[in-house]
């Protein structure tokens, strides 16, 4: 009711405030296109909300999925902490990574 009411007056910028989850369900949201289907290699087939925005004129996709626990950790030691393949190997070893 409240929306309908603010609806009614000029000038007036609102927007209804929505939990994630219900996003997908949004009428906007899936007439503009935000839904999208996409593959994650642990759950399968999934739903995404892309991102609203434009940059450079171009959409900002959903991006792939999330990465699975560990991925990164061997390039992330290397690039940020500077360890050597050998270095990550004994930290795998004593059960470190």
């Amino acid at each position: 009711e409240l929306a309908r009411d603010l609806a009614k007056h000029p000038g007036v910028v609102f927007e209804i405030v929505r939990h994630p989850t219900e996003l997908g369900a949004d009428p906007q949201v899936v007439a503009n296109g935000y839904v999208v289907e996409a593959e994650d290699p642990e759950i399968g087939r999934t739903k995404r909300i892309t991102l609203p925005l434009h940059l450079n004129g171009n959409a900002c996709g959903a991006g792939g999925p999330a990465p699975v626990h560990g991925q990164h950790t061997e390039e992330v030691l290397m690039s940020v902490m500077g360890l050597t393949w050998q270095e990550i190997d004994g930290l795998r070893y004593q059960g470190a990574i």
